[in-house]
């Protein structure tokens, strides 16, 4: 069902020589047809198309004569549209806004929800919203907490202004219920609070070396120093498959899982790596499902614990402390029967250390520990995990609100707590998160410590070379990963 009340507008995208198109699909001209025919008025940002799927049509040319046609230009499309605006909000942008501004409304019962978000990275989106409701709340998409938002009254409504940071939203809800205000934010210029003593910096979780390269035997013949992708596409075609499928296959039915191998079609895969000193006492092997291999660290036998896991339960792991040297140390897997689930993949090593950059590659050096600034240079290049920053300051009396701001900081999430106390987390611009004196997380006059959980992605983990690495060429990746440049890994 069309309503005749219903505007539409149709934009002509021009190509990229700068003329305007000249075609339309034929259900659109039908729709457009039936809407003009009902009475519509219909917004064009050029002439009527010549085309309609292709083939030359006088029916657009038809269009543009009902009398709800109206051709405009396209800078002049918003002030056309505005006497079409329904009750409700309607935004302002600032003359100096720099942000990419969208915005998304939904009518609720006792009123309707804007949703703003400055889709730009680097650039603030300030403006005002008026609107017909009579109050306004802040509802917060990450707490679920709401609270009354500034607001002043207007003529026929409220009106209330927003300054987004980069990549920064706020969800409103503008209500037909008379609501109170909140008091409009005093402007203030922040000062620092001293710190008290030495930032503390500690990992969470053992550090992490991911071994990708691989000497691998399969079928009578051998290949060296082969990227783990590379590896695996060899033993699959030894086996009757062109290439890993598990990266380059389509699954019908369960054609691809349910492959048989002959009882001769293993394979063995020897991942070399170099400890300096005395090999960390809890320095362990990850691998996804062990269960398929023989799996040996200097020829001695070693297997996984069981019921432990790191990544997923079926990566196992397997302590390699015993078995290992100081030195040259290999780690082999010996499948006797390819399988379909065999696929050679990175390994990770893991332990109490950091990772140096070598001639070539990386070795497992004796564990330093860490200090503000990249996790790369200071031995965790392949870190994936969690690092606290604890910092003690003294925190003045006046009952002044108080901020933590991560001034340099790049990391997926940080959770913030104060003296324990969860205050919130930090995962967007500008950086920095109110940690209130109401709720109690800090007390005046005191010492308080402030830890900020520092959750990284996978980037470091899998680092460039694993994302979507079976299409990139494999001797691009040996010639720029080699070098175990720790640069590269930042």
């Amino acid at each position: 069902m069309i309503e005749p009340t219903t505007t539409a507008w149709l934009h002509q995208e021009g190509t990229k020589e700068g003329r305007p198109a000249v075609e339309m699909a034929d259900a659109f001209t039908k729709l457009l047809e039936a809407f003009a025919d009902a009475g519509g008025r219909i917004f064009s940002c050029g002439p009527a198309p010549a085309l309609v799927d292709g083939r030359p049509s006088n029916r657009p040319a038809a269009l543009a004569k009902a009398p709800g046609w109206r051709e405009v230009a396209p800078e002049g499309l918003a002030a056309a549209l505005a006497e079409f605006h329904s009750p409700g909000a309607r935004i302002r942008r600032a003359a100096d806004d720099a942000g990419l501004l969208f915005h998304m409304r939904r009518r609720v019962p006792g009123g309707e929800l804007l949703f703003l978000v400055n889709t730009s990275s680097n650039q603030p989106a300030r403006g005002s919203v008026a609107s017909a409701a009579r109050g306004a709340e802040d509802w917060c998409a990450m707490t679920g907490k709401t609270a009354p938002a500034s607001f002043r009254d207007e003529a026929g409504g409220i009106a209330l202004s927003f300054d987004l940071p980069a990549c920064g939203s706020r969800l409103l809800f503008l209500s037909d219920a008379v609501g109170a205000p909140a008091p409009e934010a005093a402007a203030a210029r922040p000062t620092a609070v001293a710190a008290t003593g030495p930032m503390e910096v500690r990992r969470t979780a053992p550090a992490v070396l991911t071994l990708d390269f691989v000497d691998v035997t399969c079928a009578g013949e051998t290949r060296t120093n082969v990227h783990v992708v590379a590896a695996a596409d060899f033993v699959f075609s030894k086996n009757g498959f062109e290439k890993n499928p598990w990266r380059h296959a389509v699954q019908f039915r369960d054609r691809i899982v349910a492959t048989k191998f002959a009882a001769d079609s293993g394979f063995d895969v020897v991942y070399r790596f170099t400890v300096e000193g005395a090999p960390p006492r809890d320095l362990e092997a990850v691998v996804e499902q062990p269960g398929l291999y023989e799996i040996a660290c200097n020829g001695t036998p070693v297997t996984a614990t069981p019921g432990a896991w790191w990544f997923d339960k079926s990566f196992g792991r397997i302590p390699l402390a015993a078995a290992a040297r100081e030195g040259d140390n290999t780690l082999t897997l010996r499948a006797k029967s390819m399988t379909i689930r065999s696929e050679i993949d990175f390994v990770y090593l893991r332990g109490s250390f950091s990772v140096n950059p070598a001639a070539r590659g990386f070795v497992v050096a004796p564990e330093r520990p860490l200090a503000a600034g990249p996790w790369s240079a200071q031995g965790q290049p392949f870190f994936a995990d969690r690092v606290v920053y604890a910092q003690t300051f003294a925190v003045p009396a006046g009952g002044a609100r108080h901020r933590v701001r991560l001034p340099s900081w790049w990391g997926a999430l940080a959770e913030v707590s104060v003296n324990g106390k969860p205050a919130g987390r930090i995962a967007y611009p500008p950086y920095e998160l109110d940690v209130a004196l109401a709720q109690g997380a800090i007390g005046i006059g005191q010492m308080h410590v402030a830890d900020v959980l520092h959750a990284n992605s996978l980037e470091h983990l899998v680092g460039p070379a694993g994302r979507a690495v079976h299409q990139i060429e494999v001797a691009r990746i040996v010639d720029h990963f080699s070098a175990g440049s720790a640069a590269a890994w930042s």
